[in-house]
C-alpha cells in the first residue's frame, strides 16, 4: 500500500495480486511436455518479479519529503516550529516522522518570506522547509540561512517531490 499514491487504486491493489499469484499458479503447472516458449515465459515472468522486488526493496515513493522529516526529527535544536515555503502540509512526508506532539507548522509563498520573517520575528534556530526550488542566499536578509539538507526522490524525476531544509540563524 506505501508504493501507491492514489487512495483509489490502493482498493483495487489486493485484487491485482491476487489475479498475479493465479497468473504464476498458472504459469507453473506442468503438463508434461514443455514448449520453449513457455519455459522462456516463466523464466521472464520471474526475473521480472525478482527485478521488481529487489528495486522496491531499496527503492520508496515519497523520498524527499520522509528523509527531510527524518532529518528535521534528528535535529537537536528543532523546537517545535517548522516554516514550509512554497508546500502545503503534505510537503514534510507526515509530521509523525517529527515525533513531536505539538508541532507549529507555517505554511508561506516565497514572496511573502521575508515580510513574514520582519512581521514574526521568530527565535533563531528556525528550520525552513522549501519545496520545489531552492531558496536564494539573499531570500531572507539580513538573516542568514544554513542548508542543513537538500532531499529528492530517487529517480529524480518530480520536481514537487524536492526539499531544501534551511536552518535560520539571526
Amino acid at each position: 500500500h506505501s508504493l501507491v499514491a492514489r487512495k483509489a487504486f490502493r482498493f483495487i491493489l489486493p485484487s491485482v495480486i491476487l489475479l498475479v499469484v493465479v497468473y504464476a499458479f498458472g504459469l507453473f503447472q506442468t503438463s508434461g511436455t514443455e514448449s520453449r516458449v513457455r519455459m522462456a515465459h516463466r523464466r521472464l515472468f520471474v526475473g521480472v518479479h525478482l527485478a521488481a522486488f529487489v528495486f522496491v526493496s531499496f527503492w520508496y515513493p515519497h523520498r524527499g519529503p520522509v528523509e527531510a522529516a527524518l532529518t528535521l526529527s534528528r535535529s537537536t535544536d528543532f523546537v517545535d516550529r517548522l516554516v514550509i515555503v512554497d508546500g502545503d502540509e503534505d510537503a514534510l512526508g507526515g509530521h509523525y516522522y517529527l515525533r513531536r506532539e505539538k508541532l507549529d507548522v507555517s505554511l508561506i509563498s516565497r514572496s511573502d518570506l521575508t515580510a513574514w520573517l520582519r512581521r514574526e520575528r521568530p527565535r533563531a534556530p528556525l528550520y525552513i522547509l522549501v519545496s520545489n526550488e531552492p531558496l536564494p542566499p539573499t531570500a531572507v536578509e539580513p538573516h542568514a540561512l544554513e542548508l542543513v539538507g537538500e532531499f529528492r526522490n530517487w529517480p529524480d524525476l518530480q520536481r514537487h517531490a524536492r526539499r531544501w531544509l534551511y536552518r535560520l540563524r539571526s
